[in-house]
């Protein structure tokens, strides 16, 4: 099992509210789409981690759950 967690990351005087997709040493950032939902933006998070690390799984088998942050797993091997 793979997982991934992301943490919105609130605005400051330079930088707009973002999202941040963490798994293990590799992270990715993004701004907050405020067209989108709550969900949809971490769920975005974990899809540009995914393409700017070229990580394969299935996301079909991608689950999730929320505390402090959204945490996503995934059934199988990651391939870095």
């Amino acid at each position: 099992m793979n997982i991934i967690k992301t943490k919105y990351l609130t605005p400051t005087r330079h930088r707009c509210a973002r999202v941040k997709a963490i798994a293990g040493s590799l992270w990715v950032t993004i701004p907050w789409d405020y067209s989108l939902n709550e969900t949809p933006n971490h769920t975005a998070a974990v899809k540009a981690l995914k393409d700017k690390h070229n990580l394969q799984w299935d996301t079909c088998n991608m689950g999730y759950g929320y505390d402090e942050g959204y945490y996503y797993f995934t059934i199988g091997r990651v391939s870095v």
